[in-house]
């Protein structure tokens, strides 16, 4: 019989993105994409831009910015028990505004969630 605390897969949502063209200067944040549909164990934050971009999880505030062409994984839930769940909440929306101004390329957002696995 298998242990169902193990009995988990990890799932993406639909990446989310936003061109270059339609980031506006700090302090006025863009949402990027829609806010998350479930509970998030991994982000990848990915500035595949020709600018620096900070990004924000209330549209106010900048959590952290990104030189051009970088990438940040937030692995939120590695090394943690079933039991333990640190995840990203459901519904949170993410920001992004330039601090300096980008003439390509776009901004990436990737979720990764956890599901209970089925051989259905």
């Amino acid at each position: 019989m298998a242990n169902s605390s193990l009995a988990v897969r990890i799932l993406p949502e639909i990446e989310r993105t936003l061109a270059f063209g339609s980031i506006l200067a700090e302090p006025v944040y863009t949402p990027v994409g829609t806010p998350l549909l479930y509970a998030s164990v991994q982000l990848i934050f990915q500035n595949l831009t020709s600018g620096i971009i900070s990004f924000s999880w209330d549209g106010i505030n900048s959590a952290f910015t990104l030189n051009a062409t970088t990438s940040f994984i937030m692995d939120v839930q590695s090394n943690k028990g079933r039991g333990d769940a640190l995840m990203a909440g459901q519904g949170t929306q993410f920001w992004v505004a330039y601090v300096t101004a980008p003439a390509s390329g776009s901004v990436y957002i990737s979720s990764l969630y956890s599901a209970e696995f089925t051989n259905k």
